[in-house]
């Protein structure tokens, strides 16, 4: 039996090194998923940010069209006169 209460002492401490290790390895998860879920957030605000970004470029480039076929479709109107006092 002293062998037995001899090897208790050393089991112990294995089993608590061990659960301080477990303890260890969950604490450094917990802060990883917490940082992974802060960055989730995080990249979707970016996302949504983008998305709005790009429809008001969209938005931009059509108005600029318009603009652009509009002067185009009107022509420059002093060249027309000119040519026409011209000839």
């Amino acid at each position: 039996m002293e062998t037995v209460d001899s090897d208790k002492g050393p089991i112990r401490v294995r089993l608590e090194d061990m659960n301080q290790k477990w303890e260890n390895l969950n604490e450094g998860l917990s802060e990883r998923v917490q940082c992974l879920e802060e960055l989730s957030s995080r990249l979707t605000e970016f996302e949504d940010c983008s998305v709005s970004l790009q429809q008001s470029l969209q938005d931009l480039e059509k108005r600029l069209d318009s603009q652009q076929a509009g002067i185009l479709g009107q022509g420059p109107p002093q060249q027309g006169q000119d040519q026409g006092h011209e000839g």
